[in-house]
């Protein structure tokens, strides 16, 4: 979904109107939109604050465990021997959010959940083994600034991005309606933990894999 697409949602359910309705399709036609609502007195003080809105959805859909975990095969030429230990640069991870874990891939095939340390923010300790290691970890997801792109796509998958309207809602309402604004908040809250069961079923079973031959 594109982030113009999630900014007309978001006011379509603060207050319906056919205004703002437009083929979102069309890149050109989406920026025209939203250019002209921003002109809007009706919708230019939500546009404004939806930014730092919408990255604060972003952190909670990160917080909540919902953001697709990503993989990072760490590069064994580049680290630095400690001893029987290994220290590897995390700095090529632009988009390292936390570390959920490190998997060890041996000479012969297995994979393994192995133990790590983290040294600050950017390096990570392994125990020297022959083999790969994979870190499995939860992106952050890019944030938007006032001149970020309206055609822009969310990398977020559409369920994910189905529910930001409904945050948006409720912080850019929290003044002036506090009950729309926790009625949006609840419908958020219930959508997110829908989402979050899903996923909590998924992870069962990809965690019956490791240490099993490949």
């Amino acid at each position: 979904m594109k982030l113009g697409e999630i900014k007309l949602e978001t006011l379509m359910l603060i207050s319906p109107s056919d205004e703002l309705r437009c083929d979102t399709e069309d890149d050109e036609e989406l920026r025209r939109r939203l250019s002209q609502l921003e002109g809007d007195s009706n919708y230019n003080d939500y546009l404004a604050s939806m930014p730092g809105a919408i990255n604060r959805c972003f952190s909670s859909l990160e917080n909540k465990g919902l953001v697709p975990s990503k993989s990072y095969e760490l590069d064994n030429s580049s680290a630095t021997r400690q001893g029987k230990y290994l220290l590897f640069s995390l700095e090529e991870i632009s988009d390292l959010g936390h570390i959920e874990k490190v998997l060890h891939y041996s000479e012969f095939s297995y994979i393994r959940q192995t133990d790590y340390m983290t040294v600050g923010d950017t390096e990570i300790l392994l125990e020297a083994k022959d083999g790969r290691y994979v870190v499995i970890y939860t992106p952050i997801v890019e944030r938007v600034r006032q001149t970020t792109d309206d055609a822009r796509v969310i990398k977020l998958s559409e369920d994910l991005c189905a529910i930001i309207p409904y945050f948006l809602k409720s912080e850019l309402l929290r003044a002036e309606n506090e009950n729309e604004a926790a009625v949006a908040r609840n419908v958020f809250e219930a959508m997110a933990a829908e989402l979050t069961d899903k996923s909590d079923g998924y992870q069962t079973k990809v965690e019956s894999v490791y240490e099993v031959p490949i």
